[in-house]
């Protein structure tokens, strides 16, 4: 089941986090360093189903628009590895991102992290 306490580390580091952030939904024990053993091999069918996605980098940006080159100065929030975070698979330019509401506006998340030159994905899609 899903803890929805934000682990103590986590608070300490954000001193900015909203309270959406906050109360985001959580696994326990889904660190970077384990994060090869949450991934799967999965294919555009999820991209387009899923509605809820588990985050397996120890900071995933959430950026304003569907565009790589964005950076930490570029931001809008975090999530950390853990997290469930709702949102919609898109494909823009070729580039697999979750599409959320953060804060009351259209947000984007990274999911693919060939993008940024890193060969592996920043989110896995949670069944359901």
């Amino acid at each position: 089941s899903f803890a929805t306490a934000v682990s103590a580390p986590a608070a300490q580091r954000g001193r900015s986090f909203s309270i959406r952030r906050a109360m985001a939904q959580k696994i326990a024990n889904v660190t970077a360093a384990n994060a090869k053993e949450w991934a799967t091999n999965w294919g555009d069918d999820a991209l387009e189903k899923c509605k809820h996605w588990l985050v397996l980098e120890a900071m995933c940006y959430v950026v304003p628009k569907a565009d790589p080159k964005q950076t930490a100065k570029d931001k809008l929030g975090i999530y950390a590895a853990g997290d469930i975070v709702p949102g919609d698979g898109a494909v823009i330019n070729n580039i697999q991102w979750l599409k959320v509401q953060y804060e009351g506006r259209e947000a984007f998340i990274l999911i693919d992290g060939k993008a940024v030159g890193v060969n592996r994905k920043f989110l896995e899609p949670v069944p359901g």
